[in-house]
């Protein structure tokens, strides 16, 4: 059974990358979505884990057709989600509802989940009955994760497309099988029931593996077709490790989409407008960093101010080499300048180079996600301020509405105002319904004749930008009122270890559907719930005295302590995957390989504490031990957090395995103290585990990071900690 459980292993969550990245496209790159399929596939396999009787012993053949029938659900499950927003009726470019989103997600993930709990529920009965122990075949499929986590960051790395991902997974399994039947070690040393086995499936599995390696073959042509179902005018897609890129033309005008979101269109005047309004603010300008978006044609209106050189750091360098060939002329010529420096790079990290400029654009997308948050935070303003001149200038946009700011809206902007005012003395806001934010400082200029005069002696020529609409941004009384507004805002500052205006985004998004969200003040819920601390010590009290008395029902005190672990271990990974996303701004690429390290430590606390409960005496110190390390955990990563560290994949990656350790150690012990079978406790002990992973997910998602922030969720999961001590 050592095989078919690491191939659980491997398949459940090589599939679940696959599937995650395919939700976040649908989902407009949106990464609330990734913790609530978190959630949801814990859900499914932990009822797959239930399904049947506690009994019930399953033979060889039932876990191959199991096998297959996974092989062939992935790649279906990847065209229906490509296909949603068709078959929900939805309308090009909008979201779906949000409960019809939701119900996409559980729909989704629903068949692969069921079939993986149920499938480690089989092969964890035919193991133990072996006389092998449940905590021994937990490490053993946390190996094939591993695996299966390196695996799927790897193929993207290298260039292999989502889909074509999903047909290797369903390649695997189906060779994997073979190879069991080609081999067979029959459950009970019969050898005719082991030839009966290889007779009966050979031939039909030899038919479904060759129709994979043509699907294979013919995944390009598979994917473009997918992908055109929501972009019918595409020409190019791509996965990048930053997301999927789609490339549209229609009647001359080239679209650019990444995650289903439109980042640039052709043929606009939003880069004119931010170019010239952000650089007619220096005097003379002789060197320039642009942070992404020079595809949009922000390099070619730099160049009319005649700058010295101009350094263009682009983090995603597929999506650049995807687009070139379909920019216009004069953007193409413009990236092709000798004055241009093109480097690719992660702007954070270009940013700690020794290098001075006047002025600093910052052209990634709007702050909706983590990842476009990090160029929005305190800490981010704080480097680029370093690398700036004396008079030197930092401007970026954000999209906004021009007559009415929502109080939702109106926090987000002001979140980000707040940081920028931290590092620099003046700051001017341009309203409309894009915001211009220039940061100096150095006292700006106000005065829309001496920005004209500057215009004319630059012989700028720009449909938007002229003496006329100069007066009218400054001369509007709402350039005045914005600024008054956005000191008078109570919020916080916007950081990478509290990014509020990711949580504010957050709930603007939510706002699109319940429309009521967008009057909530999260800074006043947090208020309200610090009064109400003191009132909810009865509580507390009640929940130490469950505690105690659960203790009297060992089978019950031991689903609960394998619960929290489940619980603890998805806050942990939630906190932490979330953390790297706002460090590096690649979990796209990297997912797979943040999960495989979990899973690792998965594989490494089972198999340890499996090997390590042999003297009763020592048991209660060990799940002690652990619980210890777990708040020691928490404790340092707060530290870190806010000493502005752990962002390295190193450390990340090291935490994310002790916090598998951690998990799966609880698990390790509750199964080897328990006073039934082993083969009888793998459905309530692994559905409690997984059940308990889907309320962290959920909790974690929805209440801890929106409200507290990482650190903060970090120091409630400590004092949940210390009162779960009271089962040990």
């Amino acid at each position: 059974m050592l095989i078919e459980l690491l191939l659980i292993g491997f398949l459940s969550i090589f599939g679940q990358v696959v599937l995650l990245r395919e939700l976040n496209v649908a989902s407009f790159g949106i990464e609330l979505i990734y913790i609530l399929a978190f959630g949801f596939w814990l859900l499914w396999t932990a009822t797959g884990a239930l399904i049947g009787r506690r009994s019930y012993v399953p033979t060889q053949k039932s876990l191959s057709i199991i096998f297959i029938i996974s092989a062939y659900l992935l790649p279906v499950t990847v065209v229906f989600i490509r296909g949603s927003h068709l078959l929900f009726g939805g309308v090009p470019g909008a979201y779906l509802s949000f409960i019809t989103q939701i119900l996409l997600i559980a729909i989704a993930l629903f068949p692969t989940g069921i079939l993986m709990g149920l499938l480690f529920q089989w092969a964890a009965k035919r193991y133990t009955l072996a006389g092998k122990s449940l905590a021994f075949a937990y490490g053993i499929e946390s190996i094939g994760g591993v695996i299966g986590g390196l695996a799927s960051t790897l193929f993207l790395k290298f260039g292999v497309q989502n889909f074509a991902i999903a047909v290797i997974f369903g390649l695997i399994a189906l060779i994997a099988i073979i190879y069991r039947q080609l081999i067979p070690v029959p459950f009970n040393n019969n050898q005719a029931t082991g030839k009966r086995r290889f007779t009966a499936f050979l031939t039909l599995e030899g038919v479904i593996l060759l129709s994979f390696i043509i699907l294979l073959f013919l995944n390009n042509v598979v994917d473009m077709k997918l992908t055109s179902l929501n972009h019918p005018s595409m020409i190019a897609t791509k996965d990048t490790p930053y997301g999927r890129v789609t490339i549209t033309e229609r009647l001359g005008q080239i679209t650019i989409f990444e995650n289903n979101v439109l980042t640039y269109e052709s043929q606009g005047t939003t880069a004119e407008e931010f170019v010239h309004l952000s650089l007619l603010q220096h005097p003379g300008i002789e060197s320039v960093l642009l942070l992404g978006g020079g595809f949009e044609g922000i390099v070619s209106e730099i160049l009319k101010h005649n700058p010295l050189k101009i350094t263009y750091v682009e983090l995603n360098k597929s999506l650049l080499s995807s687009v070139m060939e379909f920019l216009p002329q004069d953007i193409e010529s413009g990236l092709n300048s000798n004055k241009v420096r093109l480097i690719h790079d992660d702007p954070r990290r270009f940013l700690e180079k020794l290098e001075e400029y006047d002025v600093i654009l910052v052209g990634m997308p709007d702050p909706l996600s983590l990842q476009a948050n990090r160029y929005y935070t305190q800490e981010f303003f704080k480097l680029c301020k370093s690398r700036m001149s004396t008079d030197g200038i930092l401007a970026f946009r954000l999209k906004s509405s021009e007559n009415y700011w929502t109080p939702q809206l109106t926090l987000r902007i002001g979140s980000i105002y707040k940081a920028l005012k931290s590092e620099f003395e003046d700051v001017v806001v341009l309203p409309g319904a894009t915001n211009v934010m220039i940061a100096s400082n150095t006292m700006m200029v106000r005065d829309p004749d001496i920005l004209s005069d500057r215009l004319h002696k630059r012989s700028i020529q720009a449909r938007l930008v002229t003496e006329p609409f100069l007066h009218y941004i400054y001369a509007n009384d709402r350039f005045v009122n914005v600024i008054s507004k956005l000191e008078e805002i109570q919020t916080v500052t916007n950081s990478d270890l509290n990014p509020a205006c990711y949580r504010h985004a957050l709930i603007v998004w939510l706002s699109k559907f319940f429309p009521g969200m967008a009057y909530i003040e999260i800074e006043s819920l947090q208020e309200k719930i610090k009064k109400i601390l003191p009132f909810s010590i009865p509580l507390f009290l009640l929940i130490i005295g469950v505690l105690i008395w659960i203790r009297r029902f060992k089978s019950i005190r031991l689903a609960v302590l394998v619960g929290f672990a489940g619980f603890a271990g998805m806050v942990l990974e939630t906190v932490l995957v979330m953390f790297y996303q706002v460090k590096n701004g690649v979990l796209y690429q990297d997912l797979g390989i943040l999960l495989m390290l979990f899973m690792g430590g998965l594989a490494v606390g089972a198999i340890s504490v499996d090997r390590l409960i042999k003297l009763n005496k020592f048991q209660l110190r060990i799940a002690g031990g652990i619980l210890g390390l777990l708040i020691m955990q928490c404790i340092y990563i707060i530290i870190r957090f806010r000493s502005g560290g752990c962002g390295t994949l190193f450390e990340i990656g090291c935490m994310l395995l002790l916090s598998g350790v951690i998990t799966s150690g609880l698990f390790a012990f509750s199964t080897k103290v328990h006073p039934r079978k082993q083969n009888e406790i793998i459905s309530p002990l692994y559905a409690a585990d997984l059940l308990g992973g889907c309320l962290g997910s959920l909790i974690c998602s929805l209440i801890l990071l929106p409200i507290f922030g990482l650190g903060n969720s970090l120091m409630i999961l400590v004092v949940i900690s210390v009162i779960v001590l009271l089962l040990i």
